[in-house]
């Protein structure tokens, strides 16, 4: 999928903690704790825009996909809520 997110705003990808607060990632980039949540509002503001819907189902979709693949594996009846088994 390819968004246009800035770096800055993907940056949470830079490091391997997921739960990387405020506070580390404005010292990684040089910045203020509220810019680092200012970028955070406006990334997520872009992920949301109705261009990116399409992108975003066929991630979805495909995420169903795998799990409904390893819920057959494991034998169990279980899927992903809203999708067909």
């Amino acid at each position: 999928m390819s968004l246009a997110l800035s770096k800055r705003e993907s940056a949470s990808a830079l490091k391997d903690d997921a739960d990387a607060s405020y506070k580390e990632l404005a010292a990684i980039f040089g910045i203020s704790v509220q810019r680092v949540a200012m970028i955070e509002r406006a990334a997520l503001a872009k992920l949301r825009h109705p261009k990116n819907r399409k992108a975003w189902i066929a991630i979805f979709e495909t995420l169903a996909e795998i799990e409904k693949c390893r819920a057959q594996r494991l034998g169990s009846g279980w899927t992903l809520k809203g999708t067909k088994s």
